[in-house]
């Protein structure tokens, strides 16, 4: 399928040369009238009589014949870089997102693409719904779809969480498996998964992402990126003695004091600001593992170019920077 949005990142490219953009204009010019007649073509096809499909990635908010809008609440759709506002309206048939146009900021042409759609959800394709924590605040919901993929709603006005769950509960679908608004430590106690991991019915990674899952993070928040632990050092022998303590990793001490040179700059650090008389209080380490700029950039080193972008303030760095 051609590529009608294709960019070569010819601005970008220039930016940090200096120079003048590669991409010329008589090229903007073809792209733009062959994307027009795309989009043409798309909207007879989608105008025909074909049976009727609800899809994650489909345009327009505009309910189907016989939908009925039982409530619609004013939120952001949270992605890992950049917050979209609008309306979230749940109805007879499913879930819908309206972007909010007006209040958007311009985002890159790459990242707006996929962003700024609306966007519609069959309820029977709803499996789990979790509270969820953004910005500290309890004001965020996350819905858990059939197809694996998850949507993070963060609402201004915590009410309309509340009512957003509520309506979601008097509407239970037998597809609703989970919406679970206790605590994590409740859902932990009541659940079966640790004895499940223990009779090595699910792996390792499953339960570690249950935990990750009933603890508030997410992939859709870099603050609250999932994390796992760091517990054995032995990796050269062919079989473990889990009951030999000389497997596992000195427990008893954070990851940033294990490795000798660290932990000396980490005392180093504390002592010199303990000397400074008026100063911030004394720490070892100055920032969580859980921020968002380390999560960020490990997620850039896959090195797609509109996240560097993003991320580089819409420059590509040179090799000297």
């Amino acid at each position: 399928m051609p590529n009608y949005d294709f960019d070569d990142y010819g601005f970008a490219a220039s930016r940090r040369d200096r120079t003048v953009s590669s991409t010329t204009k008589e090229d903007e010019e073809q792209l733009d009238a062959l994307r027009k007649v795309s989009m043409r073509v798309q909207s007879v096809a989608n105008s025909s009589d074909a049976e009727e499909v609800f899809g994650i990635d489909q345009d327009g908010s505009s309910a189907p014949p016989g939908d009925k809008s039982l409530l619609s609440v004013f939120c952001d759709l949270v992605y890992l870089t950049v917050t979209v506002p609008g309306r979230l309206e749940i109805s007879s048939k499913g879930f819908s997102f309206s972007v909010e146009r007006k209040d958007t900021l311009e985002y890159p042409r790459v990242i707006e693409a996929e962003c700024l759609k609306d966007r519609r959800w069959p309820l029977e394709s709803l499996k789990e719904v979790h509270l969820r924590r953004y910005h500290l605040r309890k004001s965020a919901l996350e819905l858990f779809f059939s197809d694996g993929t998850t949507s993070l709603f963060h609402f201004p006005d915590p009410k309309d969480r509340v009512n957003i769950v509520n309506k979601i509960i008097t509407l239970r679908q037998s597809s609703l498996v989970s919406c679970d608004t206790r605590s994590p430590y409740d859902q932990f106690r009541r659940s079966n998964m640790m004895e499940k991991w223990q009779r090595h019915e699910i792996s390792n990674f499953s339960y570690l992402m249950w935990l990750n899952t009933i603890a508030g993070r997410s992939y859709n928040d870099l603050s609250m990126y999932p994390v796992f632990p760091w517990i054995l050092k032995d990796y050269a022998s062919r079989s473990l003695d889990l009951d030999d303590p000389n497997v596992y990793r000195d427990l008893s001490r954070p990851i940033g004091s294990l490795e000798p040179t660290c932990l000396q700059q980490a005392k180093e650090r504390y002592k010199s600001m303990e000397q400074e008389p008026g100063g911030e209080r004394p720490f070892h380490y100055g920032t969580h593992y859980s921020r968002c700029a380390l999560s960020n950039a490990g997620s850039v080193e896959i090195r797609i170019n509109c996240f560097i972008l993003q991320r580089r303030g819409g420059a590509f760095l040179s090799c000297a920077t």
